[in-house]
């Protein structure tokens, strides 16, 4: 029996000692350790370091710093991805600014230029029409205009009723009936008055529909290098309804106040508003017509055009 000179360990005959046979094998100078060592120096661990700094892990940190993981933070807030916000779905919404439809436009512009600069109004009117504008002028001002019919029957029948009552004797009765008979006195049934609102609606867009043909009709058959489109003759057409059809609508109103100084104020009204609309009627044929020669013709023959169709369709409604 023989002991070991390094540990004491009892060892057999010819056995060698354990401890002595690892000391006879190289020492590693590289360990890995559970610490995250690697030859002494710190590498990457499961507590994200690398080399004794702190690294990227699955926690979201970075050098100590929070940093941007899959869990939708930022350094520790939360941010957006992909239209959410702290895990909640958010709505984008870019509100497109709303615009006005070109034929409004083109009224605005015609009715705020008529009291600023009234002929470039017109002009840049009739030049750049398109057909929904003085479409829509017409036919709102032949509601207006029709209204107005409407309103001075009622007007009629509420004189008709009042004289009717404040009769005191048979020569009264007598001077009603005369004045009935004569016109100046009338009282519509509902049938006339609704039959006066149609007429007087169909008659303001009949006219001015046909007008402007004849207008473009009579202005191409003289002017040759230019076409008058019937767009623009709409628009020339539109014209003097604009001011006419207010007037006179106004002027219905003033005319029911009692005193025969409102008559004469209504006759006023009218008469300024046929001679405006005469003027841009002329101002919007001259924006197509560019030989002045041709003007007093071409103006003369739409204005009498205008008046037999006028008498036409108000003998036929």
């Amino acid at each position: 029996m023989s002991f070991c000179p390094r540990c004491g360990r009892q060892l057999a005959d010819g056995e060698v000692c354990t401890c002595q046979s690892q000391n006879s094998q190289p020492q590693q100078n590289v360990q890995m350790n559970n610490q995250g060592q690697f030859g002494g120096q710190s590498q990457m661990n499961n507590q994200g370091q690398f080399g004794g700094q702190p690294q990227m892990n699955n926690q979201g940190q970075y050098n100590g710093q929070p940093q941007m993981n899959n869990q939708g933070q930022f350094g520790g807030q939360p941010y957006m991805q992909q239209g959410m916000y702290n895990g909640q779905p958010q709505m984008q919404y870019n509100a497109a600014p709303k615009q006005t439809p070109p034929f409004i436009k083109e009224i605005l512009d015609l009715v705020s230029g008529i009291f600023k600069k009234p002929a470039d109004a017109v002009k840049k009117f009739v030049e750049n029409a398109s057909f929904a504008a003085p479409a829509i002028i017409i036919a709102v001002m032949a509601v207006l205009s029709a209204l107005g019919v409407l309103l001075r029957m009622v007007g009629a029948n509420i004189s008709t009723r009042r004289s009717v009552n404040s009769m005191n004797s048979l020569s009264d009765l007598s001077n009603l009936l005369s004045g009935m008979s004569s016109g100046k006195t009338q009282a519509y049934s509902g049938g006339e008055m609704v039959a006066g609102f149609f007429g007087q609606l169909i008659e303001i867009i009949a006219v001015a529909a046909l007008t402007a043909a004849l207008i473009m009709v009579i202005v191409n058959a003289f002017e040759k290098n230019k076409k008058v489109t019937y767009m623009q003759a709409l628009a020339i057409a539109s014209l003097s309804v604009l001011v006419t059809v207010p007037f006179t609508f106004v002027g219905t109103i003033v005319a029911m106040i009692p005193g025969a100084f409102f008559g004469y104020l209504r006759t006023w009204m009218v008469s300024f508003a046929n001679a405006v609309g005469l003027v841009f009627t002329f101002i919007g044929i001259r924006a197509v017509e560019q030989d002045d020669n041709h003007m007093p013709l071409v103006y003369g023959l739409a204005a009498l055009s205008a008046a037999v169709l006028s008498t036409i369709l108000g003998l036929l409604f």
